[in-house]
């Protein structure tokens, strides 16, 4: 069909060339390109409209809390949705925006990754899903997790403005800082990541931060795998389902969350936690929070301790939160 509208445009052109002034011929040869340029860009526009879109499931809601809005990109198209919901399937291109400021009771997210990664999202952020393995943060804060085990294949990017944040695994968080001169702060719990940026790369390991500033400056620190900083991380954390689960994994789970270091008041109590199964629901607690109805539901007792959870008897100290 583009084939032969170019093929009569080249007709009337031929003949009316023939038919005008000797001054005017040498226009004929541009207007058939201008007239081939226009049918070869009608075609793309008519190829791009025929693509199939990619609609293979790159992450699926595990926990909203506030209000999230998503915007999908078929096609090159925006349009809006009003709001997610748990369980809902994400494709490659969907961007996310959490309302609100982080700090306050605030809009947060988690997905599941496909590739099997946890992925949260702080209040105030905007992300954009490219793929599996790819992520854009393009305001605001994510954290990955990769779990006890490390997944096999490849490991998950963050793209943003001031460089590709890389997982070597497996906890870490990247954040925007808003600041004029502020840039991209990294903070690893466990593992290590690589920041890449105009040919350079810094690596960040576990208990380390990395900061890039705007104008090129680099910042390094240290920072525990516990404590208020990861607060948001807790209040995004996806709930648990303990039915039938031993205290020993239920423990494991509060752990990594948290960043705690799990003891027990003796090797005999130690033995008995991966005898002990849970029964119940832990639906709409914080990982911390939980061990208040666990553990005395279990005839158990804890104590906190800087960086550890202590398990007692319950002849023992007692419980505090």
């Amino acid at each position: 069909m583009i084939k032969a509208a170019a093929r009569v445009e080249w007709q009337e052109l031929v003949e009316s060339k023939q038919k005008s002034r000797p001054g005017i011929r040498y226009l004929a040869p541009l207007a058939l390109a201008a007239s081939l340029m226009l049918a070869i860009s009608v075609g793309w526009w008519w190829m791009a409209q025929q693509t199939p879109v990619d609609s293979d499931p790159v992450a699926t809601v595990e926990l909203v809390s506030g209000e999230i809005r998503a915007v999908w990109q078929p096609g090159g198209q925006r349009q809006g949705r009003p709001a997610l919901a748990v369980a809902d399937t994400l494709v490659a291109g969907t961007e996310i925006a959490t309302v609100g400021k982080a700090g306050g009771s605030t809009a947060r997210m988690a997905l599941r990754l496909s590739g099997g990664h946890s992925l949260r999202v702080d209040g105030d952020s905007r992300v954009r899903l490219l793929s599996t393995h790819r992520i854009e943060l393009q305001r605001g804060a994510v954290y990955l997790d990769s779990g006890v085990e490390r997944l096999t294949g490849s490991g998950v990017e963050v793209v943003t403005p001031l460089g590709i944040v890389r997982e070597i695994g497996t906890q870490f968080e990247v954040r925007l800082q808003a600041q004029k001169d502020g840039g991209v702060r990294v903070r690893v719990r466990e593992g290590s990541v690589s920041l890449r940026e105009d040919g350079q790369s810094f690596s960040v390991a576990s208990g380390e931060e990395l900061t890039l500033r705007r104008d090129g400056s680099v910042a390094r620190g240290s920072i525990e795998p516990y404590g208020p900083e990861w607060d948001w991380i807790l209040a995004a954390a996806p709930s648990l389902d303990i039915e039938g689960l031993m205290l020993s994994a239920f423990l494991e789970w509060v752990s990594r969350e948290t960043g705690w270091r799990v003891r027990y008041s003796d090797e005999k109590l130690a033995a008995s936690a991966a005898t002990i199964r849970l029964h119940g629901t832990i639906d709409g607690l914080a990982p911390h929070e939980s061990l208040s109805v666990v553990l005395p539901g279990s005839g158990l007792g804890y104590r906190l301790e800087p960086g550890s959870l202590l398990i007692t008897r319950p002849s023992g100290d007692g419980a505090s939160s």
